[in-house]
């Protein structure tokens, strides 16, 4: 694995190792994973490639100590995605909290301009009526512009209304609330929101609307859990998916590679990285961490694991879920 010793993006990349941070740049990410492709690949397989492509939705809660691995993760899986064609967003649980699951999807909704997407939708649907999208001056919506003509007749109005529902709503492949949003969304483009009664008793329901996701996250925080690490958890632990896949030989290679992609340090030895693994579970930090300040430290029993796992929690900055 070589390393491009690269300004701007690169060396602030380092400068976030340095610190103990996870760095931004996929190509530096993927060079530095070692084990976690168990469940990164994993990922990319059965959700990325299977499931959701097929139509499925999926949560998942990524939890561990400081310098576990959480942030390396979620961007790795991130990067993986986009490189699949899917839209990704990324925010931090300090700014938008978990008990809203409102501002969750407002958040997720800003980041991943999908109004730029639906604003094509709003496109194909006045093509659909039989109008010509790049016959709407700027500025003006479908529906304001059809009663400029004197169009705006309730045949007109129940065709849009019509495809809203094809194009969203029965459509197999979107969550029902996703569809929902969006087909809200693309009629208020199109000058014409509808909100029908179905609608609105999706948004109140409490099994299947936007409050069954409190739900679901209380039926997370009761899953059952194995003596194996289950790739298919909806609460991924890292320390615990980190005593099974940290090796020896894989906190060695980890070593090498972070001081391959600082350009400083020394690699750790066999014998420093038994070391560490007897000694990680007393401590407040996570094994990659550890190599990481052994590394950087020179000597293995310079990173004994810290109790405060609040004043080492530096991992970019975020709290990951």
């Amino acid at each position: 694995m070589v390393f491009e010793n690269t300004a701007g993006q690169g060396q602030a990349d380092r400068e976030r190792l340095l610190k103990g941070q996870a760095p931004e740049k996929q190509e530096l990410l993927r060079g530095l994973s070692v084990g976690i492709e168990f469940l990164s690949d994993f990922w990319k397989t059965k959700y990325f490639e299977e499931y959701i492509r097929g139509g499925g939705s999926k949560m998942k809660f990524v939890t561990g100590r400081p310098g576990s691995g959480k942030t390396h993760f979620l961007r790795l899986a991130a990067g993986l995605a986009a490189d699949m064609g899917y839209k990704t967003v990324c925010f931090s649980a300090r700014d938008i909290w978990l008990h809203d699951f409102k501002e969750i999807y407002v958040e997720i909704l800003s980041q991943c301009d999908i109004l730029e997407c639906l604003e094509g939708c709003a496109r194909q649907i006045v093509a659909r009526v039989g109008y010509q999208p790049d016959e709407i001056p700027e500025g003006m919506t479908f529906m304001d512009y059809l009663s400029q003509q004197s169009m705006a007749d309730a045949i007109t109005k129940r065709e849009i209304r019509l495809q809203l529902k094809e194009m969203f709503l029965d459509n197999p492949l979107l969550d029902n609330n996703f569809a929902l949003a969006c087909s809200l969304l693309t009629g208020g483009i199109l000058g014409h929101p509808v909100l029908e009664n179905q609608n609105r008793e999706l948004l109140d329901n409490d099994n299947q609307g936007i409050k069954s996701y409190q739900a679901l996250w209380m039926r997370i925080q009761n899953e059952v859990v194995g003596a194996r690490f289950n790739c298919f958890a909806d609460i991924v632990d890292l320390d615990r998916l980190g005593e099974q896949i940290y090796t020896v030989p894989k906190l060695v290679e980890m070593s090498e590679r972070f001081a391959q992609a600082l350009g400083r340090g020394e690699e750790i030895t066999a014998e420093g990285a038994e070391h560490i693994l007897s000694h990680s579970r007393m401590g407040g930090v996570g094994l990659p961490r550890l190599v990481l300040e052994a590394v950087l430290s020179g000597t293995e029993t310079a990173c004994e694991p810290k109790r405060n796992s609040q004043e080492n929690d530096t991992e970019g900055g975020e709290r990951n879920v």
